[in-house]
């Protein structure tokens, strides 16, 4: 852009910027820190589409928790599904998937103590 503007790219010391674009983070480093980044922000990303999404019945995870019977039942299958796919999936993907917990926290099913 300097060449083009027949400016001189020495003269401007422009420092680096970070741009978020739909939800992309670039430039993204390939550091263990930048890829511990990127697999918090898919995490987080699985997490809340995971929450958003509705069932066959229109609710979403917190909807079915609180409606209860067989609702509730489904939101907790959904739940333990996707803690069963964590066990069984690759060292390098696991890490980028929900956390069955946190998703249990957020949509308000949290175990009672006996």
């Amino acid at each position: 852009m300097c060449l083009r503007l027949g400016i001189d790219p020495d003269l401007i010391a422009v420092p680096p910027l970070e741009l978020i674009l739909e939800e992309q983070f670039l430039p993204m480093e390939h550091t263990p820190a930048g890829e511990a980044s990127a697999r918090e922000i898919t995490r987080e990303l699985a997490t809340r589409s995971m929450l958003e999404v509705k069932d066959e019945e229109g609710y979403t995870l917190a909807e079915a928790v609180t409606a209860g019977g067989a609702a509730k039942e489904r939101a907790a299958a959904t739940i333990d599904d996707c803690e069963w796919r964590i066990t069984r999936a690759e060292p390098g993907t696991a890490g980028a998937m929900p956390v069955p917990d946190d998703i249990r926290r957020r949509a308000g099913l949290h175990l009672k103590p006996r």
